[in-house]
């Protein structure tokens, strides 16, 4: 009976190939990304003109701030970002910033880092993100959306 043995090893071995790779690959450059240049289909420099999706981290609860939710509501945080990333110089146009998931929804439910998500488009001539930034805002990774023209 060795042939249904063949099936069960094939599936260990692509399983295996599977979690090597991203133990090796993956999980290097998500705990480092800028230590391997930007995550894939990522930019490190921004385009004036140029639309981007947009994903970043919004702080949940501060350490110093007795574990206080920032945000009472979604809508709150929502508008909280787009008028930051628009005062940094995006054009959000008519976009949301919205949660990822529901795994980010409740987390941000429970006052904890969530993911947000959104598009807009880079307004200045600069190729970073200048100016102060702000405690709650982590991470931005920016995904340059096709051109119309």
């Amino acid at each position: 009976m060795p042939f249904p043995l063949i099936p069960v090893l094939a599936a260990a071995a692509g399983g295996a190939a599977l979690f090597f790779g991203y133990e090796k690959i993956v999980k290097p450059k998500l705990a480092h990304p800028g230590a391997e240049g930007p995550l894939p289909g990522t930019v490190s420099e921004l385009k004036k003109g140029q639309a981007y999706a947009i994903q970043v981290a919004l702080a949940g609860s501060q350490p110093g701030a007795g574990g206080v939710k920032q945000f009472s509501n979604v809508g709150g945080a929502a508008t909280f970002l787009k008028n930051f990333f628009q005062a940094a110089g995006f054009d959000l146009g008519v976009s949301i910033p919205t949660l990822r998931d529901k795994e980010n929804a409740d987390k941000f439910e429970a006052g904890l880092t969530s993911a947000w998500i959104f598009t807009a488009t880079w307004t200045r001539p600069e190729k970073f993100v200048g100016g102060e930034g702000h405690p709650l805002i982590g991470m931005a990774l920016f995904t340059p959306l096709p051109s119309k023209s």
